[in-house]
């Protein structure tokens, strides 16, 4: 149980060092906002990790995201048919 935390707390931590350092990167300000945002999604995951773990629904929030993107995937397949399909016309 001492190493789940462990482990947690490093990819945290990890994460954090990350995310400092792609922000420094960023050559302009005008797109920090969005960066910021995504990357305050993904360390919401990342803290809720944990107890989703531990009630059993990591697997169901993974099917989720399976779900929606091979439902992307799909729409994206049926444009590109359609865009085949006029410019054969």
């Amino acid at each position: 149980m001492i190493q789940l935390v462990y482990r947690w707390m490093q990819n945290l931590a990890v994460y954090m060092i990350l995310v400092t350092a792609f922000l420094q990167a960023l050559p302009e300000n005008r797109y920090r906002k969005y960066v910021r945002f995504f990357c305050g999604l993904l360390l919401t995951v990342l803290l809720a990790q944990p107890v989703l773990d531990l009630m059993g629904e990591a697997g169901q929030v993974t099917e989720l995201y399976r779900t929606a993107e091979y439902e992307q995937m799909i729409k994206e397949m049926e444009y590109a048919a359609d865009l085949l399909e006029k410019g054969g016309e």
